[in-house]
C-alpha cells in the first residue's frame, strides 16, 4: 500500500515539474527569439517563435484532453 501511495504521490509531483519546465522551456525560447530578432537574426527568430508557437499549443491541448 505504501509503495502505491508514494508512487502516486512521485506521479503528480513529475508532472507538475514537467508543466513548470514547459513553462520555463516557452518563456527562453520566447525571450531568444525577441533577443535575435532585434539583433537582425531574423530566420533564427522565425525558428524560434515557431518552436515557442508549437511547444505552447501542445502544452495547451494537452490540459484540454484531460
Amino acid at each position: 500500500m505504501k509503495s502505491c501511495q508514494a508512487q502516486d504521490l512521485k506521479t503528480e509531483n513529475l508532472s507538475t515539474m514537467n508543466e513548470f519546465k514547459k513553462d520555463i522551456l516557452i518563456g527562453a525560447l520566447f525571450i531568444a527569439g525577441i533577443w535575435n530578432f532585434i539583433s537582425g537574426l531574423f530566420v533564427i527568430s522565425t525558428v524560434l517563435f515557431a518552436a515557442t508557437s508549437m511547444f505552447s499549443n501542445m502544452s495547451t491541448k494537452a490540459q484540454l484532453n484531460s
